[in-house]
């Protein structure tokens, strides 16, 4: 899915994840040194470029996700993950930009 924040669209991946009785809605992407990736394939390519290139592949999945019960409406779930993910993703990349030390 594409959510829009503040700077650019965010192309994000939406799953329901289910184990045993129990499902999450997820939204996951990479972030490899500022590269804000959803494809896994993608990921690795920039990993591995970086890895050559500048000898270090630092990256990261994040995954924001809600336990769903029978009762929750999942377009509300929905919803409420993206304005979380509108809400976290500047506060992540200042975190993620800091020079190394």
């Amino acid at each position: 899915i594409e959510i829009q924040t503040a700077n650019n669209p965010l192309r994000v991946n939406k799953t329901i994840l289910k184990e045993k009785s129990s499902s999450s809605l997820v939204i996951y992407w990479y972030d490899l040194n500022g590269w804000i990736v959803a494809n896994a394939y993608k990921a690795k390519l920039i990993a591995a470029l970086d890895g050559v290139l500048h000898r270090r592949t630092n990256g990261a999945i994040i995954i924001v996700y809600n336990n769903l019960s029978r009762y929750d409406d999942t377009e509300k779930t929905l919803i409420d993950e993206v304005e979380f993910v509108k809400e976290i993703v500047p506060i992540l990349h200042n975190y993620f930009a800091q020079d190394e030390i």
